[in-house]
């Protein structure tokens, strides 16, 4: 029987953007945003926060250290407008 080689799709099903199970981050991502949504969360600190919370659901698949510093920088950025959004 021959071997059934799997390919990555890095365009439309990147590896690391799935969850365990094979979940897409993308959904979780959009069904959370929209949830913020109607919540009445303001749409950057929405967009801040699911980013930041992407950056670091594939930082050890994919940029490591980088992730993680690219999501510190979407929460620096969501807490600097939260507090703006406070005054």
């Amino acid at each position: 029987m021959a071997e059934q080689k799997v390919v990555s799709d890095n365009v439309n099903s990147p590896a690391h953007y799935c969850l365990p199970g094979g979940i897409e981050v993308i959904d979780v991502r959009f069904a959370l945003m929209q949830a913020m949504d109607e919540q009445g969360v303001p749409a950057a600190e929405v967009d801040c926060w699911s980013r930041a919370w992407e950056y670091l659901t594939r930082m050890h698949k994919k940029g490591g250290l980088e992730d993680a510093k690219k999501s510190q920088w979407y929460l620096a950025r969501l807490i600097s407008l939260m507090e703006q959004n406070n005054d």
